[in-house]
């Protein structure tokens, strides 16, 4: 049987710390399918979003999306 797919989705605003952990984290996982990181940002400021950067210019299975509008995300 073939592994499936599985897709992480990250909302973030201004929280340079806890993308750093939530991506380790994601990266981390066991597991033997297709994985995909999906990044939704609200407008952060540069520390965030320089860090975003790194992780996408490292992996391409990372995508980033910047949410320009601030529609709802949650922290």
């Amino acid at each position: 049987m073939k592994p499936l797919s599985v897709s992480f989705i990250i909302c973030t605003y201004n929280a340079p710390e806890l993308i750093t952990r939530c991506v380790e984290s994601v990266l981390k996982q066991d597991y033997n399918g297709k994985k995909e990181l999906i990044l939704i940002d609200g407008c952060s400021d540069k520390s965030t979003l320089d860090i975003i950067t790194k992780y996408t210019k490292k992996f391409s299975n990372i995508k980033y999306f910047n949410n320009k509008m601030k529609l709802p995300e949650g922290y």
